[in-house]
């Protein structure tokens, strides 16, 4: 399970960044906090000595992963995005000059840049995440 989330967080790095360069700086602000939600409760989940509050924690981390890759599959337009051949397909990346960036200004092709390199950073953090899940589940079963 965990593979998979890997593997899906990494597939969506680059069309989201494109994505974030329609949609601000917005959605990131959304996702450091979401982030830093998630940090939070597995800090007291590794706090914690009581079973039953340690689950507690690890099932709320385990939500709020889910709903950062909710949030994550939203930004990219979810069944509408460049990925599944919908409406941002036909005017996204392809509509721009492809991967090329023709017809962008050096503005715009460098926004682009600093978006995805601030998204890789969240998947990281994503994946990092997912990471200390699984190894923070298994310590009160030892």
């Amino acid at each position: 399970m965990i593979r998979n989330a890997i593997i899906v967080v990494v597939s969506l790095a680059f069309p989201m960044s494109i994505a974030l360069a329609e949609q601000g700086q917005k959605g990131m602000m959304d996702m450091q906090k979401q982030m830093q939600g998630m940090d939070k409760t597995m800090q007291q989940a590794r706090k914690t000595s009581d079973p039953k509050q340690h689950q507690k924690l690890m099932d709320e981390h385990m939500t709020e992963m889910q709903d950062t890759m909710k949030m994550m599959h939203d930004m990219m337009g979810g069944r509408d995005s460049m990925m599944s051949g919908g409406q941002m397909g036909q005017g996204g990346m392809m509509g721009q000059g492809g991967m090329s960036g023709k017809g962008m200004s050096d503005e715009m092709k460098m926004q682009r840049i600093e978006n995805m390199n601030q998204r890789m950073g969240m998947m990281q953090m994503m994946m990092d995440q997912m990471m200390m899940h699984q190894q923070e589940s298994g310590r009160m079963m030892k």
